[in-house]
């Protein structure tokens, strides 16, 4: 499956803060449906975002010390950046931000921010519900495969006509040569 990055971000926003009230109400008067996303909820520290789309596997269990995902905060140096490095995550979010499929909250001055929130906006969810960073990288491989293709082809002609060519060749040398050899015969 193709890899997109701004895909993977909005999933960690959409599946790990995001809380969806269902229904309110009691077993005694009854419930009354809500079923409605909390967008409010769907942030987190940059430095968990990265955190959790390097190590998706280590917040599946519960923070020590933490209620929600969206509470924790992660030092530099806590973090390993072995599939996405920090100004990858940073650039795709600049995309996400420039779409208004996120927030970008910062804190602070441009000398000195003290914290970066990432926040999901309901368009950003739509988008994700939807797929669509993912199909857009699909159409960009398979434009990339049928370049990669045509050139293969371009070049598999080229090398039939220098084949036929050197057939042609080969046939008129080998005809020079037995209509030299049978003149050389008959004198």
């Amino acid at each position: 499956m193709i890899a997109s990055l701004e895909h993977e971000i909005l999933g960690v926003l959409y599946t790990h803060p995001l809380v969806s009230v269902t229904m309110t109400g009691s077993d005694a008067a009854g419930h009354v449906p809500i079923f409605a996303r909390q967008y409010a909820t769907a942030h987190l520290d940059f430095g968990v975002l990265v955190d959790i789309l390097n190590n998706p596997g280590k917040y599946d269990k519960p923070i020590p010390g933490v209620k929600f995902v969206n509470q924790h905060r992660v030092k530099f140096e806590e973090v390993n950046t072995a599939r996405h490095a920090w100004w990858e995550v940073s650039d795709a979010l600049e995309v996400l931000v420039a779409n208004g499929h996120v927030v970008d909250l910062q804190e602070g001055n441009w000398q000195e921010t003290h914290t970066r929130t990432i926040q999901l906006t309901k368009p950003g969810a739509i988008i994700y519900r939807k797929q669509t960073y993912l199909k857009e990288a699909e159409e960009e491989e398979i434009r990339g495969l049928k370049g990669r293709l045509s050139r293969i082809e371009y070049r598999q002609k080229r090398l039939g006509l220098l084949y036929d060519g050197a057939k042609v060749l080969l046939g008129a040398v080998i005809g020079a040569l037995v209509t030299y050899l049978v003149a050389k015969a008959k004198s």
